[in-house]
C-alpha cells in the first residue's frame, strides 16, 4: 500500500509526502485524487504518470506533475525502491487566483530556486516556510501555463513593515497577507519578485541580525532565542552560523 503523511495542514495549502514502494497493489490499479482540491507532485524517484485521456508523462526532478479534483490516472514503476514525491495540496480558489480554473496540463517545469525552497521548507518543516514554497512552486506553474506576474506596488514595504513589527510574535504567511489586505499567493509572488527574498528568509534574515545586536551586547543566547520566536538556544545558534558562518556566541 502507499502512504501519506501530512506535513502541514494550512488555510490554503496542506503538504504532505507520499511513500509507495514497488511491492504495492498500487501499481496495477487506476487512481482518483480528492474532489475537494488540487494537486502537485514533485518526485524523489521516477516514475510514470499517466492521466485518464492524456500521453503518459516522465515525473522527474526537474517536473511538478499537476491533479486537478477527481483526477483518474495510472502510474508506472520506473524505479526499483517504488515512489517517493513531496505533495502539495491546493484549495480551489487558490488554484483559480494563480492560474485559472483547472491545470490545463499533466506536467510543467519547476524552476531550481522553486525546487530548493520546496526541498528546504520539508526539511524545516516550518509552516510559514511550507506554504510560501508551495506558493513559489504554484507560480512557477502559472508562468508555465502562461499567467504573468503582477507589479509590486507598495506592497513590498508594507509587508517589509509587517515583517519587522515584533519578531518575536509568531507569524503565518496567512497572517501577514491579512494585515497586508491581499491574498497569500500574491504577496510571496511579489515580494520574492521584487526583494529576491522569501517572505520567511526575510523575516528570519532581521530575526537573526537583531539576534547579533543583542549577543554583541551580551544578553544570554537563551533569552535572545526566546526574545525573537526562535525554538532554542541550539536552534539559534545553527541557524545563525548557516547565515553569517559563526556562532553568535563569538560576539560576546
Amino acid at each position: 500500500m502507499g502512504t501519506t503523511t501530512v506535513l502541514h495542514r494550512g488555510e490554503l495549502v496542506v503538504t504532505s509526502r507520499w511513500l509507495c514502494p514497488a511491492s504495492s497493489a498500487r501499481w496495477h490499479e487506476r487512481s482518483t485524487t480528492g474532489e475537494d482540491g488540487y494537486l502537485v507532485a514533485l518526485a524523489h524517484r521516477p516514475v510514470g504518470i499517466r492521466h485518464a485521456g492524456r500521453q503518459a508523462v516522465w515525473a522527474d526532478h526537474g517536473a511538478a506533475v499537476l491533479y486537478d479534483p477527481e483526477q483518474e490516472y495510472d502510474r508506472k514503476l520506473l524505479h526499483p525502491d517504488g515512489d517517493v514525491a513531496d505533495i502539495l495540496g491546493f484549495c480551489p480558489s487558490l488554484v483559480a487566483e494563480a492560474v485559472g480554473p483547472s491545470f490545463r496540463a499533466s506536467a510543467v517545469p519547476v524552476s531550481d530556486s522553486a525546487f530548493l525552497q520546496q526541498r528546504q521548507a520539508f526539511l524545516m518543516r516550518d509552516p510559514f516556510a511550507l506554504d510560501e514554497a508551495a506558493f513559489a512552486v504554484l507560480a512557477d506553474v502559472a508562468a508555465a501555463l502562461g499567467r504573468p506576474a503582477a507589479p509590486a506596488g507598495p506592497l513590498v514595504d508594507r509587508a517589509r513593515r509587517l515583517l519587522g513589527e515584533d519578531l518575536g510574535e509568531p507569524l503565518s504567511l496567512a497572517e501577514t497577507a491579512r494585515r497586508a489586505h491581499v491574498s497569500p499567493y500574491h504577496l510571496a509572488r511579489v515580494f520574492k519578485a521584487a526583494t529576491g527574498s522569501t517572505l520567511h528568509g526575510y523575516r528570519e534574515g532581521l530575526r537573526l541580525r537583531a539576534a547579533a545586536d543583542r549577543a554583541i551586547a551580551g544578553h544570554r543566547l537563551a533569552d535572545v532565542a526566546a526574545d525573537l520566536g526562535l525554538a532554542s538556544h541550539s536552534h539559534l545558534s545553527a541557524r545563525f552560523r548557516r547565515r553569517f558562518g559563526i556562532a553568535p556566541s563569538a560576539l560576546a
